[in-house]
């Protein structure tokens, strides 16, 4: 395969325009294809690498909030194509939505919310098993702690599922949590200081970023 330097070797900017991206000879960028990189369970960003070189398609998704940040109300919609010498095209969407299609959109990120939950349970009981002690133990309980949370909640967060408008009860079972045993489980830390929560997140904290976007102060 010979080398690309640039998108405008091999097409012309109107030839672009009018050429859906993934119709296009592409690898996927990430480790996995169709890998999208998400955020509250909605996709965020997806890049392609173009033939064998630096030269890739980025597509990406802004939303706009309501419901206090629970629900998705709107989307702007962008692809570029970017080369070795800069953007070569960028174009910019927001599509009229339907009723129809927001359910969609929201009951999609409402499931990737949930399985994000459920899969850093399984992820770190994974990982414990190739720590070394104390760690091992450590990361052991926080996974079987997230497995409890949910199997507690695991009503509140089917109907969190599969209803298609945005339903309370499973935020409002966390905030007004009497049991004692979970109580505890809730202030567990299940994610340490970085760069986007500076303060780490416990369960609880992580549990309502997903669902209402709040983040601890």
């Amino acid at each position: 395969m010979s080398t690309i330097i640039s998108f405008a070797s091999d097409y012309d900017l109107e030839e672009v325009k009018i050429t859906p991206a993934k119709l296009i000879t592409l690898n996927e960028k990430h480790n996995s294809k169709n890998q999208w990189v998400k955020s509250r369970g909605a996709r965020i960003e997806q890049s392609y690498t173009y033939g064998d070189t630096s030269s890739y398609i980025r597509e990406y998704y802004v939303y706009a909030y309501g419901l206090g940040g629970r629900n998705i109300s709107s989307y702007v919609r962008t692809i570029e194509w970017v080369d070795t010498e800069g953007v070569f095209y960028s174009e910019e969407t927001t599509p009229e939505l339907t009723s129809y299609h927001l359910r969609e959109v929201n009951k999609s990120a409402r499931n990737g919310q949930m399985d994000y939950m459920e899969g850093a349970a399984y992820d770190l009981g994974e990982l414990a098993l190739t720590l070394p002690e104390p760690y091992k133990t450590g990361y052991l309980a926080i996974s079987d702690g997230l497995n409890l949370i949910m199997e507690h909640y695991k009503e509140e967060i089917r109907e969190y599922r599969e209803r298609n408008l945005y339903t309370y009860s499973f935020e409002n079972a966390v905030n007004n949590e009497t049991d004692s045993t979970i109580l505890n489980l809730h202030d567990m830390i299940v994610r340490v200081p970085d760069t986007l929560f500076p303060l780490g997140l416990t369960a609880k904290q992580s549990i309502i970023h997903q669902l209402t976007g709040v983040e601890p102060s």
